[in-house]
Formats: structure tokens, C-alpha cells, sequence
């Protein structure tokens, strides 16, 4: 929403959750230090920035706002100052289609912020004939920048890693490519009993909320194609085997892959070989709240232990039945932790400082393959209600 001319404001009809507060001052032209030479071009310049609250440009300081039913909240004042920020610029080069690179979209998204939840990106276009960019007002930080093109119906992408620290960054060469082709094959341990006919693999980028990625369907006899990926980091899904299933392994280019994430290098014919087990763990159980009555419609989420919390394929979450009752399979093996809140936004559990202020309230539990384990559950008041009572 936009401020009053008293840069007064106020967002209302929220529902219950956790939400973080930005403010961004756009006062239609780029704001300069008032003086300009050469001994201080490339050192960065004035300017306004997203500011997160209670006041900082870094989202990884920003403080979560729990709503509860009919909160009414005042007094969520945010100062925005002046920063210092710098500018990338580079260029498109001309990647064989018939078009310019003129109409080029860029997107600048931060690598890493150790968060939950996503950072929006920034985005511009390539306006210039000759390819020619310029990103104003960054902050210092580690970022991924694209360049997005469709022509004739194809994807061309170029992607490149930058770290700004207290200069402009120049000479940035994009060159936008169609993607590759990545051959690979399943192989059941144990094959499951019922023939698998809906099996699809997919991949996502692990490191962007905007690059779209890619499916394929596997056949009878293992086989698949994930056809025009582009070069980046990749996280690996499934979906169509029975529930009783889970990944087991996956190698990429004949190496192990710890998690569920692997690198397609351009120019590298590396396939992509995936174990899907049909004898997952499974765990069941019910909810109580903290009078011991069933708690209906409530979440329960199956976490991974710490050292394992990159691996987000790893996560299960299940909203209880009207008897209170969850039912986890296809599980990994693996330690695990269950928790189940009485109210509590979707995926919060994703969100390491959310999770750090629940952390001993979790059920510990221990599983090998085929295990199946029942287990009881109290759900957890909301984080609202736990600091009151601090």
C-alpha cells in the first residue's frame, strides 16, 4: 500500500500468521551524494533501500510480527535513511537468435539470506540495442544475476554469481543460451509390489523463486529426459510413486549427492541416476490440545534433524483428521522431530528462527527403513501466547 502524505499508514483484514513489515521510498528519481569526482566514482552512492522492520535494510535482521485473532497492532514505525549503495553494470551479448537484446529481463535475487522465507527479487529490462545494463541503488551482499529471453518458443538464460562490497561493479558479460538436455534412469530398491505408470521426476532451482525448471515422465523401464534446463542449481522432487516411497540416492555425473541438490555445468554430458526406495518409514498418531481433547485441523510437521535441514524433501506436514489423527509415510530414514501447533502459518516450520523458539517442545524420534512407529502428540500454543507468558 502507499503512505499519506503524513507517511501514515495502515494494513488491515490480515489473517492469523507470521508476516514481516518492509517499507520502500520511491521518490521518483535516484538520489546522489551531492558531489561527484573521480576519486569517488565506483565508491558507491546515497540512496534509499527496502527497509525491513524495526529499521534495517538487511532482511536477515528483520524481526516476524505474530498476528493473532483480532490484534489490532499501532505504533509500527519505520525510519528510512540513506544508505550507502552501488550500481552493476554490464552487458548483454547477442546469443545467436534473431532478436537484440534489447527486451532482455533481468532479475538480481540474493543468494543467501538464511531464511525461511523469500526475498523479493529486483527486476529490470535491457532497454538499450546494444545490450547495455545498469542495476541502481544494491546493497553490499551476494547476489545471482539472470537474464531471461523466450524466442520462438525457447527459454535462453545466462546466469552469474556477484559480490558487491564497497564498489560498483562493472564489465558483467551476459551471454543467454538455450538449455541442455539431462538423460537419466530410476532404479527401484526393492521394486515396489503395484507397477509404477504416473512416475515424474522434477527439478527446481534451489537458489531462485523466479527460474522455472523442469519434469519429465519416466518410463516402464526407468528411463527419462528433463529437456531444456538451464545452468544452475537444482533440487530434485518426485512425484507419482506409491506413498510407501522416498529417495533414496541420487548421482549426478557419477558422484553422490549428499542432499537433494546437484549443478548443471553447460558443456558437461553428465546423467542423472536416481534410487527411489518402496519402503519408506511411517509414523501415525494423534493430536491432543493441552485439556487432552482431540485436536481437529491442526498441522503437524515431521522436521529432519539439524544437520539435515538443507534437505528440504526431508519436510512432511499433515493437518490432523476430525479425530485428531496424522499419518506420515514414505518417510526416510533418519532422526526426525514432530511438532504440531494450535495455530500456525503453513511452512513456518521451514524457518529456522521460527523453529529455534519451539525447539524443545518437539517429539524426538528415530527411524530406519520400514519402520512404522505411533506416537502422541500436544500441540503447541501459539508463539504469542509463549512470550506472554514470559
Amino acid at each position: 500500500m502507499v503512505t499519506n502524505d503524513l507517511g501514515e499508514y495502515r494494513l488491515f483484514g490480515l489473517r492469523p500468521g507470521r508476516y514481516f513489515l518492509s517499507a520502500t521510498y520511491r521518490p521518483g528519481q535516484r538520489l546522489e551524494a551531492n558531489e561527484e569526482d573521480e576519486d569517488t566514482e565506483g565508491m558507491g552512492k546515497s540512496g534509499y533501500v527496502p527497509t525491513y522492520y524495526p529499521g534495517t535494510p538487511d532482511p536477515a535482521r528483520a524481526t516476524a510480527l505474530t498476528i493473532k485473532t483480532g490484534d489490532e497492532i499501532p505504533s509500527m514505525d519505520l525510519l528510512l535513511e540513506p544508505t550507502t549503495v552501488y550500481s552493476i553494470r554490464g552487458r548483454v551479448n547477442n546469443f545467436g537468435s534473431r532478436r537484440n537484446p534489447n527486451g532482455v529481463i533481468l532479475i538480481l535475487e540474493a543468494r543467501s539470506t538464511g531464511l525461511g522465507w523469500s526475498v523479493p527479487a529486483r527486476q529490470a529490462i535491457v532497454d538499450k540495442p546494444d545490450g547495455v545494463f545498469e542495476i541502481q541503488s544494491v546493497l553490499p551482499g551476494s547476489y545471482t544475476l539472470s537474464a531471461f529471453l523466450f524466442d520462438e518458443g525457447r527459454r535462453y538464460q545466462a546466469r552469474q554469481s556477484i559480490d558487491i562490497t564497497n564498489f560498483d561493479v562493472e564489465g558483467i558479460q551476459l551471454t543467454p543460451l538455450p538449455g541442455m538436455d539431462i538423460r537419466g534412469q530410476v532404479a527401484w530398491d526393492p521394486k515396489p509390489s503395484l507397477e509404477q505408470d504416473a512416475l515424474i521426476l522434477s527439478v527446481r532451482p534451489a537458489d531462485s523463486t523466479f527460474q522455472s525448471g523442469a519434469q519429465a515422465r519416466v518410463a516402464s523401464n526407468g528411463a527419462f529426459s528433463l529437456r531444456d534446463v538451464p545452468e544452475s542449481l537444482y533440487r530434485l522432487s518426485s512425484t507419482g510413486q506409491s506413498q510407501d516411497c522416498y529417495l533414496k540416492s541420487i548421482r549426478y555425473a557419477g558422484m553422490e549427492i549428499s542432499d537433494d541438490e546437484f549443478n548443471v555445468i553447460r558443456g558437461s554430458q553428465a546423467t542423472l541416476e536416481v534410487t527411489i526406495s518402496s519402503r519408506g518409514a511411517h509414523v501415525q498418531g494423534t493430536v491432543k490440545d493441552a485439556d487432552g481433547v482431540p485436536a481437529p485441523g491442526v498441522w503437524v510437521a515431521l522436521v529432519p534433524d539439524e544437520t539435515r535441514r538443507n534437505e528440504f524433501h526431508l519436510f512432511k506436514q499433515r493437518t490432523t483428521d476430525q479425530y485428531g489423527r496424522f499419518d506420515f509415510r514414505g518417510i526416510a530414514p533418519g532422526d526426525y522431530k514432530l511438532f504440531s501447533w494450535e495455530q500456525v502459518e503453513q511452512n513456518a516450520w521451514e524457518d529456522p528462527d521460527f523453529l529455534k523458539a519451539f525447539e524443545p517442545k518437539g517429539e524426538s524420534i528415530s527411524l530406519r527403513e520400514g519402520d512404522g512407529k505411533s506416537i502422541e502428540l500436544v500441540a503447541i500454543r501459539s508463539l504469542g501466547h509463549e512470550q506472554e507468558k514470559q
